[in-house]
């Protein structure tokens, strides 16, 4: 047996937005997994905890995964575009208000959040924090 949880992350990204004004990867790393091994009797660590996203809960998987990778057993991304900074902002671009983008990712080159297109490209191919 299993459990699922789904949170609901609106049209958050599932990232800690640059003006500060949501904080939904840290909700779900910091109080959302923290509630569920709480009330159900889970397997503790990584090996209890395997986390997957599809579409823009992929993106922000990836960002969960590539800022804490050694508290997952697994990560599955599903449907979702790894790009650089720019690249993400224009994908993005037709979907959301430019407000709400400058509001989650800060100015254009402003280095918030990890990357993805760049950490997995690079030499290493390990994940680390930052």
């Amino acid at each position: 047996p299993f459990l699922m949880v789904t949170p609901d992350g609106d049209r958050g990204l599932w990232m800690d937005w640059y003006d500060g004004s949501h904080h939904f990867k840290s909700w779900v790393l910091d109080e959302v997994i923290a509630a569920i091994r709480k009330s159900h009797p889970v397997i503790e660590g990584p090996a209890g905890l395997h986390l997957v996203g599809v579409s823009m809960g992929g993106g922000g998987g990836i960002q969960m995964w590539l800022a804490e990778p050694a508290r997952f057993a697994s990560a599955t991304i599903i449907s979702a575009p790894i790009l650089g900074d720019a690249d993400t902002r224009a994908f993005l671009k037709p979907y959301m208000d430019p407000d709400i983008l400058e509001r989650v990712f800060g100015p254009p080159g402003s280095g918030h959040g990890i990357d993805p297109f760049a950490r997995l490209t690079s030499r290493s191919r390990t994940p680390a924090a930052g």
